[in-house]
């Protein structure tokens, strides 16, 4: 089917692809997390008012305070000052006052207690050896020309009242406790006096130490806690810092030593303006985005117009083409941008042992993000395609099929469609444990590609990045990815083959049931059960043929007697009357009214035959008239007895009757249910065993009244013989002169009664059993 391009649908396409692309942008900008320093934090930080109010700010304060109260102290200056890039990885005289702050209990990334990492870090001091004097001086010159070119941060070091390190060269300003102006261009001062630090931001002093209890999350670890008071030798050093309300980029160039002019503080300041940029972007992003979206709504019909017409056109490309444009280009594009990003070195170490997983795992999102987020056209072609291909999939059912691997599949279907049932079943097993045995053999190659490239030849591959080991992989993987494919069609053919199976059982059974009107038809021309199902249709058809005629034939030879038994009716009534006649005349010769005797028995039992014929007449063509009304069954039959006495009488059996005294009420026609009973009992006293007896019984089973007559057959008894079908006779010799249609009047009476008509043999007993709902 072609679908007509229309100008409106490419507008609504346009308006939807923005809507979509602006709101992913946007999201992406607030989903990033802390990547390297952490300046990529929760939006809720990039929410203050300026970057001295952010936690990253208040940790980098404290760590450079810790640098000043070493060298204030005379203590090694290195690694103790995270955010100095400077120096060696370890400080030893401020570590295990550092750690004195911890809360008890708290528990780190590795799995380890404050305890146990206060444990390890005091044997890697003893294992080590102090450094000099000398060298812990030269330690503290050295960071000193690193930082104070930088006028971002000021300070002035002093310790027992001698002025040791300062910055504050060239600036014409003395730190009073009572002042609240500082330096131009500075809105941030720090001093501690020994015990206890004071911060003043712009003119106001701040709150440090709250209700006295040192916390990790509030971010100023100084002294003058109640559980971090300091070293002894802290009292006599008095630190000053101030810090620039915005800092600027002072000239890199190297020192002495060749390290480079620290810049922390402008680049912190950099990183939050960065991201409070993002963050507005982003905002701005989700904004268009969302009022894009509210118009895709009133264009969503046309969105899914064009949709079906893309779908149109991508139908007729084959399925791997469209594989490796929409599902291997992106996945190539993703991951040339994370190894851009180091992602591979990321990954590498979640191996490790040791190393918390859910941290890791965190860390590689937060980078996956931060580098899609940094290529933003890459992101949204990544995720354009993507969408197309989920789109084509969900337009294109079973576009799978039309592709080389499709077209495979068919032959091979169309092969298997010719093989035995029995056949396919044991060949789809066959091939379900091979697909089995393939999986576990192609996994096992990936485990050993791990143990190999991982751990077994970091030698030869530090990296674990040699071209043999992504090869492996990826045909290890894709191997996989198509045994699994292929397992699911087989089960899904097992699956579809049990749902057929249970349709087909349904199907019998309500042919079984008599059921032949509905059709049995497999639009799928490869289900495993097409041929029996067509067969069975072939049977329900011939079985519908033969009832059909059956039925057809019943309906003429009722049609055919009643028609014939109306033309007779007539006449015979003429010849009732002239028999009446005769028999008054008087004088007539013995043998003449002999002869009238005769034609008065033959005519009267013909005029019952054709009332007879009438009456199943109407029953068939359900024209029956029936007075439905309450009445007493036990009544009804008692009645008839009494009716039937001489007859009864002149009977060469015995009847015994078990009928209630109380009343058994139901509702049905007392006229027709009395033509029931009359037929049932003249029928057992007309061929019952000579000498036998005849029970006639009345009882009730809960909500149901039961009458049943028994006889013993004065004949073989054919069990295979419907007694109650029309113009049969049970004894095809009798010649007293019956219908056949006694046991099929009382059927159907009672069926158009409301009740229900049984049958039941058993060897020589016959017993007829009518039933009914109590009306009580």
């Amino acid at each position: 089917m072609v679908i007509k391009w229309k100008k409106r649908n490419a507008s609504a396409v346009v308006v939807y692809v923005l809507a979509v692309s602006f709101l992913l942008l946007g999201l992406t900008g607030f989903l990033q997390q802390e990547v390297y320093s952490g300046m990529d934090g929760p939006v809720a930080e990039m929410s203050s008012r300026d970057y001295q109010s952010t936690a990253e700010f208040r940790n980098f304060i404290s760590s450079r305070f810790h640098s000043f109260l070493n060298m204030a102290c005379g203590d090694y200056v290195g690694g103790d000052d995270y955010y100095s890039n400077y120096g060696d990885s370890y400080s030893f005289d401020t570590y295990a006052a550092g750690e004195a702050v911890i809360e008890q209990g708290a528990v780190y990334e590795g799995g380890m207690d404050s305890a146990g990492w206060q444990e390890a870090v005091e044997g890697q001091e003893n294992t080590q050896q102090k450094p000099s004097i000398s060298d812990r001086k030269k330690s503290a010159d050295r960071f000193h020309e690193h930082i104070q070119e930088d006028k971002n941060l000021l300070y002035r070091i002093s310790y027992d009242g001698v002025h040791k390190f300062s910055n504050l060269d060239g600036i014409s300003w003395n730190y009073d406790s009572k002042t609240k102006n500082l330096p131009e261009g500075y809105n941030f001062l720090l001093y501690f006096d020994g015990k206890k630090a004071t911060v003043r931001k712009d003119g106001e002093e701040v709150d440090l130490y709250g209700d006295g209890i040192y916390r990790e999350e509030e971010g100023w670890r100084l002294p003058g806690f109640k559980n971090y008071t300091g070293k002894e030798k802290w009292k006599k050093a008095k630190i000053l810092i101030l810090a620039a309300e915005e800092p600027v980029l002072y000239a890199e160039m190297k020192d002495e030593d060749g390290g480079w002019t620290d810049r922390t503080l402008y680049d912190l300041y950099q990183r939050y303006s960065e991201k409070k940029d993002r963050i507005r972007n982003s905002q701005i992003c989700l904004g268009i985005g969302v009022l894009l979206l509210l118009g895709y709504l009133f264009l969503r019909r046309e969105v899914r117009q064009a949709g079906k017409t893309f779908a149109a056109w991508t139908g007729k490309i084959w399925f791997e083409w469209k594989a490796l444009l929409f599902l291997l280009l992106p996945i190539i594009l993703c991951t040339s941008i994370l190894d851009s990003y180091g992602m591979y070195d990321i990954w590498t170490e979640l191996g490790y042992e040791g190393i918390e997983f859910t941290s890791y795992a965190s860390m590689a999102a937060s980078y996956s993000l931060d580098a899609l987020a940094a290529h933003e056209l890459s992101m949204l072609v990544i995720f354009w395609l993507f969408h197309l291909f989920v789109s084509d999939v969900f337009h294109n059912r079973g576009g799978y099929k039309k592709g080389g691997f499709g077209k495979l599949a068919a032959v091979l279907e169309q092969r298997s469609l010719s093989l035995p049932l029995s056949r396919k079943i044991v060949k789809r097993t066959y091939g379900i444990i091979f697909i089995t045995v393939g999986q576990t053999f192609f996994l096992g190659i990936l485990l050993l590609r791990r143990l190999i490239f991982h751990y077994g030849n970091r030698a030869l591959q530090p990296d674990g990045s040699g071209i043999w080991d992504k090869i492996l992989f990826g045909i290890s993987f894709a191997v996989t990815i198509v045994l699994l494919f292929t397992e699911y069609r087989y089960q899904k053919k097992n699956r579809q083959f049990a749902e057929d199976l249970k349709e087909l059982a349904g199907q019998i059974t309500e042919i079984r049931d008599g059921n032949y009107e509905r059709e049995i038809s497999y639009a799928a021309e490869d289900a495993d059960i097409r041929h029996m199902a067509s067969d069975l249709e072939d049977i329900r058809k011939g079985l519908e043929t033969a009832v059909e005629e059956r039925t057809g034939s019943e309906r003429m030879k009722v049609e055919l007697v009643a028609n014939v038994s109306h033309d007779i009716k007539t006449p015979l009534t003429s010849i009732i009357s002239y028999i009446q006649l005769l028999k008054q005349e008087e004088g007539l010769p013995d043998h003449i009214r002999d002869y009238i005797r005769i034609l008065d028995v033959k005519s009267e039992r013909l005029n019952h035959m054709v009332q007879d014929v009438f009456d199943i007449s109407k029953a068939a063509s359900g024209q029956l008239r029936v007075e439905q009304k309450e009445l007493d069954l036990g009544k009804l039959l008692h009645q008839t007895l009494a009716d039937m006495q001489e007859t009864i009488e002149a009977a060469p059996v015995t009847i015994k009757t078990e009928i209630p005294s109380v009343p058994v009420i139901v509702r049905s026609d007392g006229g027709r249910m009395y033509r029931v009973f009359q037929n049932l009992i003249g029928n057992a006293l007309k061929y019952s065993l000579e000498g036998s007896r005849i029970y006639v019984s009345l009882q009730t089973e809960g909500n149901r009244a039961l009458a049943s007559i028994k006889n013993i057959s004065n004949a073989e008894l054919d069990q295979q013989t419907d007694f109650t079908e029309r113009f049969l006779r049970g004894d095809e010799s009798r010649t007293d002169g019956g219908s056949g249609l006694g046991l099929s009047i009382a059927k159907s009476f009672t069926e158009a009664c409301g009740g229900t008509f049984g049958l039941e043999m058993n060897a020589d007993l016959f017993v007829v059993t009518v039933t009914f709902q109590s009306a009580t």
